[in-house]
């Protein structure tokens, strides 16, 4: 299946998910009057951390958005901005700013 067929499967799952906690806490509030605030609160925070880990499935399975890991697309896009000041011959404050910026998220 491809990255975009699985994040749009996920994507799909999680509104699935949240819309069927909410429809039940309704469901619960409208048919018992002994629902308080913390339990829509509590079921909302749960709703929550389920379909935010039902998304970093696809970053497990892949290593990344675009299959590569998170340190490897840092120090790619480090080695990017190294490749643009070679090419100009002298280095930009601003490509040297993103250059660190990238080398120091990539340790």
């Amino acid at each position: 299946m491809s990255a975009a067929r699985a994040c749009r499967a996920v994507v799909f799952t999680n509104i699935a998910i949240a819309a069927l906690v909410k429809l039940a806490m309704v469901a619960l509030v409208l048919g018992w009057s002994g629902t308080q605030l913390w339990m829509g609160v509590v079921t909302d925070v749960g709703a929550l951390l389920l379909v935010t880990l039902n998304g970093t499935r696809l970053l497990r399975s892949r290593g990344g958005a675009d299959g590569v890991s998170p340190a490897a697309g840092a120090s790619g896009a480090s080695a990017a901005v190294s490749d643009i000041e070679a090419a100009r011959g002298e280095k930009s404050p601003l490509l040297n700013g993103a250059a660190s910026t990238f080398r120091t998220f990539s340790k």
